[in-house]
């Protein structure tokens, strides 16, 4: 597979309590004439957005950095799916856990949440 790196951030959104951030392809490569396959991505526990796409490390990078790799997932899958463009919006909890947000918010903002990032 020809795996590309132009992706782009398009879009960083929070309302203090979630943060969506939107991975897309990059202008050069976005296919306006193929259908969008969104991914909603809600990141494990403990992580960051940053960690969770993560990177190459070096000495001394937080381990964090090292374990999901879903930057290297969405190149992967952009460069298997080709009839259609592949969008992903990271979803981080601003406590860093989902069960602990849902806890205090219970399950009715998801579908909200899910509607405002399409």
């Amino acid at each position: 597979l020809g795996i590309s790196l132009g992706a782009a951030t398009v879009g960083r959104f929070s309302d203090g309590e979630v943060t969506v951030e939107i991975n897309s392809p990059s202008l050069k490569e976005f296919a306006p004439d193929k259908p969008v396959m969104l991914v909603l991505y809600a990141l494990p526990n403990g992580n960051n957005i940053r960690q969770t796409v993560g990177k190459n490390l070096l000495p001394g990078d937080d381990w964090h950095y090292d374990i999901q790799h879903i930057g290297a997932q969405a190149r992967f899958l952009r460069a298997a799916i080709t009839d259609r463009t592949i969008v992903i919006a990271y979803l981080e909890a601003e406590m860093k856990s989902w069960p602990a947000w849902r806890r205090k918010h219970g399950d009715n903002l998801l579908p909200a949440i899910v509607a405002d990032d399409q």
